[in-house]
């Protein structure tokens, strides 16, 4: 592919200070940051929010006029997200909301095609919370404090998810068999990777402090101690004949519940492995091992909520984006070290940058590869309510649910499409990496030259922070979680199954995790 017509070509050089007044292609940037910022991320560093808090608090479309029920669907669709990922790795899922009087529709996107399989798992786990629903509202119903409308217009806190209900039970362990018979694979390399060093850690943690915890340090021992509980209960055989799941449910639970009450400190863990003069991400491990099981509650506690149940009266659609975003053609990047000189030329206008090793290595990276281009789920599936805006398609929330946080040039693209529209889509975050061969949808005209407000188009956005890491020569970074996975409604493990951790440890069993 030869050069583009808008880039220039200037003499190398040991340092730059022009500014050159010239677009460049959102794509070609991704695939600079790709190699001079990369998709290595320490786990610290990650989910920047794509917008300001007072932002997330007033989300466009909402549920509701209560801002506080809209916000609690965000983890629900996180959760929804999260848990129609069933491949191994390199599939990512977002889900979007639209909703009228009469009808609720969840569309789904993939960086790859959306597999007939998926709609399919969506619509039963669906099906399954509106039948969980119904019973939970049965229940609320039939309290002698309920009255005639107590629960019709309520906004306030969910009341804890009724327990030894049955029928609601009954159906609990069926939903989990349901997700985590889909989410088999992606479930088990994950924990291959993140369970055998948690257990360890814990282990040596508890030796080291000779069993005296105190009580935050053991809601870390009884938390990964209900986890290998829960993981001897689903015994996976080849037939998974011998899984046990309501065992799988209760022990779970308690080891998502303890999880997610360490998990609110953002700094204690940090301070246990510090004090073990360790480096093991601790909190990352534990929010990877416990996040699929809080996802699991997630949904439950949604069933169990009084302000979400009248969604479940509503006639349900589920969509997937089509796959046209995937026909895209692959293109080769242009070759010779002054063409990279005239990139970093723009990026790093009026900003004497010493260029050393950078243009080397992007020549060395980059020139005259080709590129296999990809429009992540996200993108994808807001350029599908763009394109359908106007034709008689409902309004979407604005929030998008996500199976993951999204990379760098998502979070810009979404910020600049947001600004230029004032619909503010957003995501929970951005853990700040680059991929090469992102690729921008097409939404009519280039997205290089959005007219976005202060912040400048698109390409502004991505120079900008490509030249501030030349500038420091270090990555993007934020503080915030990637996993979280609680909500407002607690569904919290009984006293009965918190009690089987304890007997476990008085008869010994839990003294080596």
């Amino acid at each position: 592919m030869s050069s583009p017509l808008y880039l220039q070509f200037s003499s190398p050089s040991d340092s730059i200070t022009i500014s050159p007044e010239m677009p460049m292609s959102p794509d070609l940037l991704a695939a600079v940051g790709n190699r001079i910022i990369g998709v290595r991320i320490a786990p610290h560093h990650r989910a920047m929010l794509l917008s300001d808090p007072n932002h997330n608090c007033r989300p466009l479309n909402g549920l509701t006029r209560n801002s506080a029920t809209s916000l609690r669907t965000f983890k629900v669709l996180d959760a929804l997200a999260s848990l129609a990922v069933s491949r191994q790795k390199s599939q990512v899922v977002s889900i979007g909301l639209q909703f009228d009087t009469n009808s609720i529709t969840l569309t789904i996107a993939e960086n790859d095609p959306v597999t007939a399989e998926t709609i399919e798992y969506v619509s039963e786990t669906w099906r399954m919370l509106r039948d969980l629903s119904k019973i939970y509202a049965g229940k609320r119903s039939s309290q002698r404090d309920a009255g005639a409308d107590r629960w019709q217009h309520w906004v306030g806190l969910s009341p804890p998810v009724p327990r030894n209900l049955s029928l609601a039970d009954d159906l609990i362990s069926q939903l989990a068999s349901h997700v985590y018979t889909f989410t088999d694979e992606k479930f088990w390399r994950r924990l291959n990777r993140w369970w055998p060093p948690l257990r360890a850690f814990t282990n040596q943690y508890i030796t080291t402090k000779n069993h005296n915890l105190n009580y935050e340090e053991s809601l870390l021992r009884d938390s990964v101690l209900a986890f290998r509980m829960g993981l001897d209960a689903l015994d996976v055989g080849d037939k998974r004949l011998s899984v046990r799941w309501p065992d799988v449910v209760r022990r779970m639970d308690t080891a998502a519940e303890c999880a997610s009450e360490l998990l609110t400190d953002k700094y204690r863990l940090e301070s246990w492995v510090h004090a073990m003069q360790s480096t093991f991400p601790l909190r990352h491990a534990l929010e990877k091992v416990t996040s699929h099981h809080r996802y699991f509650t997630e949904l439950v506690g949604f069933a169990n909520s009084p302000r979400l149940h009248r969604f479940f009266s509503l006639t349900p659609t589920f969509a997937a984006v089509p796959d046209c975003f995937d026909h895209i053609p692959r293109y080769t990047l242009p070759d010779g070290e002054g063409f990279w000189h005239t990139i970093l030329n723009d990026i790093c206008a009026d900003t004497p940058v010493s260029l050393g090793k950078v243009v080397a290595t992007l020549h060395k990276s980059l020139s005259g590869e080709d590129q296999d281009p990809c429009v992540h789920s996200e993108c994808a599936l807001v350029a599908h309510y763009e394109a359908h805006r106007g034709k008689g398609i409902t309004p979407p929330f604005s929030y998008i649910g996500v199976s993951k946080l999204s990379c760098m040039p998502c979070h810009l693209w979404l910020k600049a499409l947001s600004e230029r529209t004032g619909r503010n889509y957003y995501t929970r975050g951005a853990h700040g990496k680059w991929y090469r061969g992102w690729r921008a949808p097409n939404l009519g005209p280039d997205p290089a030259i959005w007219d976005a407000g202060e912040t400048g188009g698109l390409e502004t956005m991505m120079a900008g922070i490509l030249r501030e890491h030349l500038k420091e020569q270090h990555g993007v970074r934020s503080a915030s979680d990637s996993t979280d996975a609680s909500g407002d409604t607690k569904y919290e493990a009984s006293e009965k199954h918190r009690a089987e951790v304890k007997e476990m440890l008085s008869d010994g069993i839990g003294k080596e995790i």
